[in-house]
């Protein structure tokens, strides 16, 4: 008979497995916080520039209305991986197992189960990263899919903060300044938001486009000393990691390129060709978010719900992972992202 465990082993499993990255959502979405409610509540931050009023110092103040903060609550999309394992994978030697077999049953059982609940994880969190990735390039997420009702988060950034260069303005076409195109956005979004952002992220393509800049690099042969460095010649990605280039002029830049498979087997990027994320990643406020689990062997918030469960005929053990999770941002305006070719 498989011993089942319960949730909170299942939990203490995947604490100490090696957990997969998620550049882009740990970046510009530190902060994370669980909801017990189908949908979750957010305090969205409205930039207030107003003036002080002249008062006489004989005259009564006069109280203001408050400003700043608007509540939203979003219903985020709901996540269940889960597979099935059966008695014939449980009897069959596994991978590094001697032909004659070393294992029992439990252990073989225990070792799938670790392998599932890993995949299982990485595949709620690749969702994720690909759900940061639409809210930071687009400001909009939309869900599509056959077994979940039609979905669209729009955090109503600026139409302004989505650009894609045209023609002679894009990268890599003669007179043009991808250095100096940042400093316009970065312009554009401190005007929305009162800071400037500092953190870069590009793909490959855009990468090496702004490391042939001219003005970048008559720049770098002027000014050696540190803030003011950057690796000129780049370096490939690494496949699921981040690579940090160098600082120059206000501005951190990272080079990423991370893949995922749709279910049509189908590979996607998370940060397309030719792309640019711009954040001021203090001021955004990202948050990542989490509803309720909604089982009835849970009912509650927690980010993951892993549970295992035996049907009887056919004989078979199911493992699944519960999540809703929605990363957001208090202040859209404080990002940008541009299609730069």
């Amino acid at each position: 008979m498989v011993e089942r465990y319960t949730t909170q082993t299942l939990l203490g499993i995947l604490t100490e497995v090696k957990r997969p990255k998620r550049f882009l959502l740990e970046k510009f979405f530190p902060r994370e916080q669980t909801f017990g409610t189908e949908e979750v509540m957010f305090d969205k931050l409205l930039a207030s520039r107003r003036l002080a009023p002249f008062v006489s110092p004989l005259v009564k103040g006069k109280p203001m209305p408050r400003a700043g903060e608007a509540l939203v609550s979003y219903r985020p999309p709901y996540v269940k991986p889960k597979h099935v394992l059966t008695p014939d994978l449980a009897i069959k030697t596994m991978p590094g197992e001697s032909l004659q077999g070393t294992m029992t049953i439990q252990q073989r059982i225990d070792r799938i189960r670790a392998q599932l609940l890993v995949e299982q994880d990485d595949m709620i969190t690749r969702r994720e990263e690909w759900m940061a990735s639409s809210l930071l390039r687009t400001g909009i997420m939309t869900v599509v899919a056959e077994d979940h009702p039609p979905m669209a988060i729009n955090l109503a950034r600026p139409a302004g903060h989505t650009v894609a260069l045209l023609t002679t303005a894009r990268w890599g076409e003669t007179g043009v300044s991808p250095f100096q195109n940042l400093r316009t956005w970065a312009g554009t979004v401190a005007a929305a938001s009162g800071a400037a952002p500092s953190e870069v992220v590009m793909d490959p393509l855009a990468a090496s486009l702004l490391l042939q800049d001219p003005f970048l690099i008559s720049n770098m042969q002027i000014y050696h000393q540190p803030p003011r460095s950057i690796d000129l010649l780049g370096s490939l990605a690494v496949p699921d990691e981040a690579q940090y280039l160098g600082s120059i002029g206000g501005f951190n830049f990272y080079q990423y390129q991370s893949t995922y498979l749709e279910a049509n087997g189908t590979v996607g990027k998370f940060m397309p060709d030719y792309t640019v994320i711009l954040g001021a990643v203090s001021a955004a406020e990202g948050i990542r978010t989490y509803g309720a689990i909604l089982d009835l062997d849970k009912m509650a918030a927690a980010s993951r719900f892993p549970k295992e469960w035996t049907e009887d005929d056919p004989s078979a053990h199911f493992l699944m992972t519960q999540s809703a999770p929605l990363p957001l941002l208090a202040r859209p305006e404080a990002t940008f992202c541009a299609t730069v070719r």
